[in-house]
């Protein structure tokens, strides 16, 4: 290794999103031979560490039966690893969050978050999150339906909301 490599913070690679590369003043130095910057001396120096070079082990299996039923909505996504996923979900539970988006997957009923620049199909899903937005309260307003639904008080406020939203 060099005396600048010493320097250089590991990071993920922009590229191929792998955590075998090393940035230094900006430049980034990647072990993955796939990955444009791939840098021959540096994997040489420091080969890629043992088991990523395998197949990756599948994830498991979740049980439930969250069904989204004609609210269905399937996301494609390319993850960390570069594999193409693609994961179903309850459109009605679709929340943007600046460059994210979260939703309910089916079966289990659980939240996951995709990162809007690693979902293929993005247009039909931001359209469909800014929808699901406009129909349903915003972040302060489910916060203060929440607070009295859980306490079975009321005000002013959460009188207002419920007429706005009934069917939360």
């Amino acid at each position: 290794m060099s005396l600048f490599d010493w320097f250089g913070k590991e990071c993920s690679c922009p590229e191929c999103r792998q955590r075998v590369a090393k940035q230094f003043m900006g430049k980034v130095k990647c072990r993955n031979v796939n990955c444009p910057n791939y840098d021959r001396e540096f994997a040489q120096k420091s080969p890629m560490p043992m088991g990523s070079t395998q197949a990756p082990t599948p994830l498991p299996r979740f049980s439930g039966n969250f069904d989204p039923g004609s609210n269905r909505i399937e996301i494609r996504y390319r993850n960390f690893r570069g594999d193409e996923q693609t994961y179903v979900g309850d459109r009605r539970t679709l929340r943007r969050r600046g460059q994210h988006v979260s939703i309910c997957l089916a079966p289990a009923g659980r939240r996951a978050t995709f990162a809007l620049k690693w979902v293929i199909s993005p247009s039909g899903l931001e359209g469909m999150a800014s929808a699901s937005e406009a129909d349903g309260p915003n972040a302060k307003e489910r916060r203060v339906l929440a607070y009295h639904e859980k306490r079975g008080t009321t005000s002013t406020l959460y009188e207002a909301l419920r007429k706005k939203y009934p069917d939360f």
